[in-house]
């Protein structure tokens, strides 16, 4: 979104290069699931100085809290935070306490994060997180919201946000929520079948007993949503199995008990 010139371009893209090479046998070693040798290669690195130390801490607090080792993780970060207010260190420090039970030290930091800039996301989802342990939906939600708006296209966010709007029983939230799902995930790796069905039936609940002009034109929605995902999984008995009964929950939403009944079994063996 920034104006930038090809020569700045590919002087930062050379440098993520080289850094990306000097810590390559790092990142090898973290996919390989050797975190002992990950480890290992952070510390030779930072022991001896490397332009990329800076890095290699980094990725130590990752690794410690990989290898559960939560009080050795906390104290990297506070030592960090001791000398700057690095962001990174207090996303790291505050999904070390809550992984360690401590969940107001984790939101107070989380809050800090978002008083210096609201658009750190995972500041928001952290928040999220600690709301629902605390079993505190209704707060959870509306930090959830507040994440699926600094990032609106996200589909695991939105998901997130309709399963916890379901629990508070906000079935505006949950319906749009479900669409934009639905939306952001067509035609990607993100796209599932069971947001049609979550949708669809979401609407035969909210529109149960309502012959409203709204109720008619949001199980028109439905309706047209269930014929995409029988198209875009075609072929596929368990969703078409899911089909034929968000199907027959709709009928049944309107009154036509006789169709809901008439809606074929389909029988698997």
């Amino acid at each position: 979104t920034k104006p930038y010139t090809e020569q700045s371009l590919k002087s930062r893209l050379n440098r993520a290069i080289i850094r990306h090479e000097a810590l390559i046998h790092i990142k090898n070693a973290i996919s390989d699931g050797d975190y002992r040798r990950a480890m290992e290669g952070c510390n030779e690195m930072i022991s001896k100085g490397s332009r990329y130390a800076k890095d290699c801490i980094k990725m130590k607090g990752q690794l410690l809290f990989l290898r559960r080792e939560l009080k050795e993780a906390k104290k990297l970060y506070e030592s960090i935070l001791d000398k700057k207010p690095m962001v990174w260190a207090k996303l790291g420090l505050g999904k070390t306490l809550v992984e360690l039970g401590a969940f107001d030290a984790a939101a107070a930091l989380m809050e800090e994060v978002l008083a210096e800039d609201e658009r750190y996301i995972e500041a928001h989802d952290m928040l999220a997180d600690i709301h629902t342990k605390r079993n505190d939906m209704v707060a959870a939600q509306k930090s959830m919201e507040r994440a699926t708006y600094i990032s609106p296209k996200s589909v695991t966010r939105h998901r997130e946000l309709a399963e916890l709007a379901d629990i508070n029983h906000d079935d505006d939230v949950a319906l749009k929520s479900h669409q934009h799902a639905i939306k952001w995930g067509f035609n990607s790796c993100h796209e599932s079948p069971q947001d049609y069905f979550n949708f669809v039936r979401k609407v035969a609940d909210v529109t149960e007993g309502d012959d409203s002009s709204e109720s008619k034109q949001m199980i028109r929605q439905a309706n047209t949503f269930l014929d995409r995902a029988r198209k875009r999984y075609a072929n596929t008995p368990e969703i078409e199995a899911q089909a034929l009964m968000v199907e027959t929950q709709l009928h049944a939403s309107k009154g036509n008990t006789k169709k809901a009944e008439e809606t074929p079994i389909i029988y698997f063996g």
